[in-house]
């Protein structure tokens, strides 16, 4: 199992800000049903398999296969990556609403 690091989470999220289709499925594409940000805790996806996940809705692959690419990370840190995720979203939202 492998544990998601700040660091290494930060770097995923750096790399999916560049990714507006990413941004996009990150706020409101639905698998089984959940939001991936639930999804992702419920799964307790590692940061290789968040990766991959990313990887696979950027190439638009259908949403039966993201089930199989979820693997397990230790059960106290679903929470936190949840969290983190939550927050990058928000900042994402923050950095596109319009300046008044």
């Amino acid at each position: 199992m492998l544990p998601i690091t700040a660091a290494k989470f930060d770097k995923i999220s750096l790399h999916l800000k560049l990714e507006e289709n990413m941004r996009d499925a990150l706020r409101g594409h639905l698998v089984d049903g959940l939001p991936i940000v639930d999804m992702m805790a419920k799964y307790r996806v590692s940061q290789s398999g968040f990766y991959a996940a990313a990887a696979r809705l950027q190439n638009h692959m259908p949403e039966r296969k993201l089930k199989r690419i979820v693997l397990m990370v230790p059960e106290e840190r679903a929470d936190e990556l949840r969290a983190k995720v939550a927050w990058q979203i928000a900042q994402w939202e923050a950095e596109s609403e319009p300046e008044t």
